[in-house]
């Protein structure tokens, strides 16, 4: 991981809002998470390959390819219940396991497609690293109606014989309740809503100088003791009876949802790897997704030290300016072993912190594996250390002053900058052009 300085550098540099942006096109928990703590590429090899990959995602984007909408739901806790003994999950909970195997599915069906056709190499070769057992998806799809979120009659033959007898006692119910209604309503002893429901039982809503000539179990009143809500004697039984089925129901489907909970455990390794595919590829088409906003483009990566940035713009200065139909003026920046150190000035309001945070965010963009708002001519190299010191550092806390507060820095600067950092600087204090001088000698070439 690299080092990063201030502890606010992301801020300072306006990476936090990249960030945000990454994580408002991300679908899952998972995906959000890699947005809010993302993973910073070091090696070229490692990084090369993630630029393809999420720049053929930008691609199939652009060809509006139907990529899975659902499976990025983060099932940490319920992997680890698959793995206690006799623990069986909810209905909702097979339910993601379901759309999580589905969205590996289609992605698999995806990259079948694009190599027969010979295209998105990238992708294809990304996706079959991935396994895929279809048992997991069958299985659940066995057991559970995926649409109505209720377990299939069909799988097993108690329950079925459950349901069978509370739909009938349901009917024999809500027949004797209709008669007595019909007649209740007669002898004007009803309310105007004539019936509700109260504590999960089907009552009668009886005016309050009827309530005692009407047989039953008193539920409730109206909130003025105007309306009196009685279950009728004749319904109670019956009642009694649905649920008692109801329990067992309850008991038959625990019974199953625990046999489920079996039979997927045993992929519960590979539940695992979906889950985590899935947060990656989420992270990755989010990068895609902006990167296509903001035109970016894949510089050539080199060792050689050298930074050569063409027609480099600010990526949130970009976005402001394409809602409000400005253009966005580009800069370009030149590095290499030779020089090291860029100095630009001017007026104040003249775009030179936006110049220096233009750069800072094209390195972080890169990093985390995205093209950069830059043409594709541009060049650029690693680092393992970034810091910088723009604007007001004062601190009052500490009673600190500005000047202060950029020595207290540069003295970090120096004790840990190397080769590989790259700083930026703004608004320093003044310093004779000869001491400046030096404090450039031994912060960048002492190494």
């Amino acid at each position: 991981m690299p080092i990063f300085f201030p502890n606010n550098f992301f801020q300072k540099t306006d990476f936090d809002f990249i960030l945000s942006l990454l994580k408002n096109r991300c679908q899952g928990e998972i995906g959000q998470a890699s947005a809010e703590n993302p993973f910073f590429y070091e090696k070229l090899g490692d990084l090369e390959q993630e630029l393809k990959w999420v720049a053929e995602l930008g691609q199939m984007i652009n060809l509006s390819v139907q990529f899975p909408h659902r499976g990025f739901k983060q099932l940490a806790s319920e992997i680890q219940l698959l793995k206690v003994e006799q623990a069986f999950l909810s209905i909702n909970a097979f339910i993601e396991i379901y759309f999580l195997a589905e969205a590996i599915e289609i992605l698999k069906k995806i990259a079948s497609n694009a190599e027969q056709k010979g295209t998105f190499d990238i992708f294809v070769k990304k996706i079959k690293t991935v396994g895929y057992q279809q048992e997991i998806k069958k299985e659940i799809e066995r057991v559970i109606d995926i649409e109505t979120q209720n377990i299939n009659e069909s799988c097993s033959p108690e329950l079925r014989k459950i349901r069978n007898e509370i739909r009938a006692k349901e009917q024999e119910s809500l027949s004797i309740f209709r008669k007595m209604v019909r007649t209740l309503k007669q002898k004007d002893m009803l309310a105007e809503s004539e019936e509700t429901i109260r504590n999960g039982r089907r009552v009668l809503s009886i005016k309050a100088t009827f309530k005692r000539q009407v047989a039953g179990i008193f539920q409730d009143e109206s909130s003025n003791g105007s309306i009196t809500f009685i279950e009728p004697q004749e319904t109670i039984f019956i009642n009694n009876e649905i649920a008692e089925l109801q329990v067992a129901e309850r008991r038959e489907i625990e019974r199953i949802l625990k046999e489920l909970g079996r039979f997927v455990g045993l992929y519960v390794d590979d539940i695992e790897e979906y889950g985590q595919f899935m947060g990656y590829f989420d992270f990755s088409r989010a990068k895609a997704s902006l990167s296509n906003q903001l035109d970016c483009k894949i510089p050539k990566l080199t060792q050689s030290g050298k930074i050569q940035l063409r027609n480099l713009v600010h990526p949130v200065l970009y976005i402001h300016h394409t809602k409000s139909k400005k253009p966005t003026v580009p800069s370009s920046l030149n590095f290499d072993a030779k020089y090291r150190v860029l100095i630009i000035s001017g007026p104040n309001a003249g775009g030179k912190s936006i110049a220096l945070k233009s750069l800072f965010l094209a390195q972080l963009m890169l990093q985390i594996g995205m093209p950069i708002p830059a043409d594709e001519a541009s060049e650029m190299r690693l680092f393992s250390k970034f810091f910088i010191d723009i604007g007001d550092q004062q601190s009052v806390e500490n009673d600190l002053s500005t000047y202060s507060s950029h020595l207290k820095n540069m003295h970090y600067f120096l004790q840990n900058g190397d080769k590989d950092t790259l700083l930026a600087l703004t608004k320093w204090a003044p310093v004779p052009i000869h001491r400046l001088e030096e404090h450039w000698q031994r912060l960048f070439w002492r190494n």
